[in-house]
């Protein structure tokens, strides 16, 4: 995991609710009930069943958008929730959940305003050599 990575969480959060509300406002067609009264078949369709297919493939295509994001979502939330260090932890909830910045973090801790940016910047190093670590120990 990476700072870079951390911060996407607002972001994916912000998409989440835009593509649920884009879900939303599509209107309700039963794709199931569209589907088995049409047969694909070389004829043309009429305008509304071209219109009810488009808003079927588009709604496909948003829930597929907002299930990598939640994927995302996940793996951050994973990653944030099994950090053993509760200071860690504590740092990276205030950062990239509160959205809490770094001057801010540091006031809260009683720290230097970058003492808490540099403790996540080593936790993550150390974090990605252990990965490294193990990802050799498998080789092996």
């Amino acid at each position: 995991m990476t700072i870079k990575k951390l911060s996407k969480l607002f972001f994916i959060k912000k998409q989440i609710k835009q593509l649920k509300e884009r879900i939303n406002s599509i209107s309700e067609i039963s794709s199931s009930s569209f589907k088995d009264n049409n047969v694909h078949t070389n004829k043309v369709s009429s305008p509304v069943e071209n219109i009810a297919e488009t808003k079927i493939k588009l709604k496909d295509n948003l829930e597929k958008k907002l299930k990598k994001l939640y994927d995302e979502e996940l793996e951050i939330e994973t990653f944030i929730d099994n950090i053993d260090d509760v200071e860690i932890q504590t740092i990276v909830r205030m950062r990239f959940i509160d959205l809490k910045t770094w001057n801010e973090i540091g006031k809260e801790l009683q720290y230097d305003r970058t003492s808490p940016y540099y403790k996540i910047k080593n936790y993550l190093e150390k974090h990605k050599e252990d990965e490294e670590d193990n990802e050799d120990d498998e080789k092996l």
